[in-house]
């Protein structure tokens, strides 16, 4: 079995691989173990094989899942699908595709983002199994390594599931069974997220966050819970879930605006660190240039508009940059302001940070009609972005300023724009205005032409496609 698009399909040894080599193979065969590997059991009846092995892991997330900031992450997909970016390269461009709303079943991005996180699912089922049976390790390292990897798992099936809709949820490593698999009902998703995120907290007995925030704590699961109730629209839970995160005073806005995406910034929650040193982030390097016009990507000027003249996120989280005779000007996402290697990392990519809890608790509190703790809550995004406070006891008016403030603070972010057109049910109404091929189909992505051949099961096809 040679097909490196499946999502059952990986090398016995890649962990190894991604721990020694850095490399990765694609091939699932059926072999002795070559001499001088150590067999995945092994690696996970050590301690520093085990920690190395799953921070291998976290790697792909960020290199290759679609949390990377990268060209196949939905930081950059999923901010031109939606109104945020417009695009500069060749049309003949995967991302071009994403752009214009011109998916199809067949195109290789939409293959690979399929493929890449279900072979993080695979590698996050391989270590389970392993550290369930490992008999060397301390109980605590084992009860954390375990909770990090589920973690792992239950966020990259959240981030599919939002993309694909129905989708399989893989809790093994087992081809036999995964090679038939069926996509599960989005409720049986959502349970099962559920279930391996409320684990990972029971087994998280460190409620301390590190220094770097770099490994999955129970900060960092009880912000995917309240993602996970905020997209359930289970108001109670998210206001509960997200409790502890605020009452910590390890996490605050205490550093200037211009500082918040530093790789030490106090609002970080959880983050990507680099793992070659002096490296910083793959959205800089994708995001910043110095000059125009874009080869890749710049943000709408209706973006742009959007923003109050004395709003510090625009004074602090966009560049202006000009052709070389200052005739014309273009607006690029500058969060993340170092864009090469600089001796020692500055910037980790932030995937939760405080504010994105704050608009959540927000969101909550006017769906609970709890008006004036909506209130406060954005009021404390606005205040740290040097704006005066909001007030209104109009649940519309409310609504429409969380909207806005979300769309301003989490710009860029992981697809959240996207995500949050399609749960407020304004997709259509905000896209078919500026873009000439939407359709209703593409309020979640098709299924890979390739998967469906290799596993019917999979059928039908998302609708439209």
């Amino acid at each position: 079995m040679k097909n490196n698009r499946t999502i059952y399909v990986m090398n016995r040894f890649i962990l190894l691989i991604a721990i020694f080599t850095l490399a990765a193979c694609n091939d699932w065969i059926e072999t002795d173990d070559p001499k001088g590997e150590i067999k995945i059991e092994k690696v996970y009846n050590n301690e520093q094989t085990a920690n190395a092995a799953v921070a291998s892991i976290y790697k792909d997330m960020k290199n290759d899942g679609l949390l990377s900031g990268s060209t196949n992450g939905s930081s950059v997909l999923f901010s031109l699908y939606a109104d945020e970016l417009d695009f500069y390269g060749s049309t003949s461009n995967n991302l071009s595709m994403f752009y214009t709303h011109q998916l199809l079943p067949s195109n290789t991005l939409v293959t690979s983002i399929w493929a890449n996180n279900y072979r993080i699912i695979y590698e996050t089922n391989l270590a389970i199994e392993a550290l369930n049976n490992s008999t060397n390790l301390s109980l605590e390292l084992k009860n954390k390594l375990i909770a990090e990897v589920l973690f792992i798992r239950a966020f990259t099936h959240f981030n599919l599931m939002n993309l694909y809709g129905k989708i399989p949820y893989i809790t093994t490593s087992n081809y036999q069974i995964n090679r038939y698999v069926y996509r599960d009902e989005i409720k049986i998703v959502y349970d099962n997220i559920e279930i391996d995120l409320l684990q990972a907290k029971g087994l998280l007995v460190n409620n301390v966050a590190s220094n770097a925030n770099n490994r999955a704590t129970i900060y960092a699961v009880s912000a995917l819970l309240s993602k996970l109730y905020l997209y359930q629209e289970k108001w109670d839970k998210v206001v509960s879930e997200s409790q502890e995160i605020v009452q910590n005073q390890n996490f605050s806005f205490q550093q200037p605006i211009e500082n918040q995406y530093k790789k030490e910034s106090k609002s970080t929650i959880f983050q990507f660190s680099s793992t070659i040193n002096g490296e910083n982030t793959l959205e800089g390097s994708y995001f910043i240039i110095n000059t125009g016009p874009p080869t890749r990507v710049a943000l709408r000027q209706d973006f742009i508009n959007q923003f109050d003249p004395q709003d510090k996120r625009l004074q602090f989280w966009i560049k202006k940059v000009s052709n070389t005779t200052n005739t014309q000007s273009w607006y690029i996402p500058y969060k993340y302001k170092e864009n090469a290697n600089t001796g020692s990392s500055k910037e980790f990519s932030i995937v939760f940070g405080l504010s994105e809890i704050i608009l959540m608790r927000a969101e909550a509190h006017l769906h609970t009609n709890e008006l004036a703790l909506a209130v406060k809550e954005i009021n404390i995004i606005r205040e740290k972005a040097g704006l005066n406070p909001f007030n209104s006891s109009n649940p519309n008016e409310i609504q429409k300023e969380l909207i806005l403030q979300r769309k301003l603070e989490l710009f860029t972010e992981h697809g959240n724009r996207w995500f949050d057109l399609k749960r407020w049910k304004i997709a259509e109404e905000t896209l078919k205005p500026i873009k000439s091929n939407w359709k209703p189909r593409d309020l979640i992505l098709p299924i890979p032409e390739s998967e469906l051949l290799i596993n019917p099961n999979l059928n039908p096809q998302n609708d439209g496609y």
